[in-house]
């Protein structure tokens, strides 16, 4: 498959707008994180949920547990922001920026399997588990960053001024 071909691939994106609002979405979760992190859990964000698997004081499937719901807010609001923000369009959208997303998504996965494998080499007992679960939203900020990065480098070598992006 040569580049004319990706260039003609078509990406299932987002509007554009999906940005803003993924921006607002990681303004919530740094908010949320904050507070987790400080020791300010509100009260408001204890609830009963409804749980496939805890494992506080005792480990329990398939219950109704309580819960501050801080910390999965803060999970929640940062994944989505990040697919918002890098899944969305751009505001002049080129078929030529397809072969960026692939080789952005590409780039994305060799820097997260490899964040990945050096957790579970490095990193002992419980906490790997702990590091694992920011692989994913690693991957989405390597993507991101790897695209927009793609993108100042096509401009730069191409030198074309008609296409502008955010």
């Amino acid at each position: 498959m040569d580049d004319s071909d990706n260039q003609n691939f078509y990406f299932p994106l987002l509007k554009h707008w999906f940005r803003y609002a993924g921006a607002a979405l990681l303004l919530i979760a740094g908010l949320a994180g904050y507070l987790y992190f400080a020791g300010g859990k509100p009260d408001f964000f204890t609830t009963k949920v409804f749980a496939f698997l805890t494992s506080y004081m005792e480990t329990r499937t398939f219950v109704v547990a309580q819960t501050n719901l801080l910390d999965e807010t803060a999970a929640v609001f940062l994944t989505l922001g990040l697919i918002f923000i890098g899944f969305s369009s751009e505001r002049n959208e080129k078929p030529e920026l397809n072969t960026l997303r692939i080789k952005a998504l590409i780039y994305a996965v060799f820097i997260s399997s490899g964040i990945w494998i050096a957790c579970f080499l490095f990193i002992y007992g419980w906490p790997v588990f702990l590091f694992a679960t920011s692989v994913f939203p690693l991957f989405l900020l390597a993507f991101i960053v790897g695209f927009r990065i793609l993108i100042f480098k096509f401009h730069k070598t191409k030198n074309n001024h008609s296409f502008k992006t955010d």
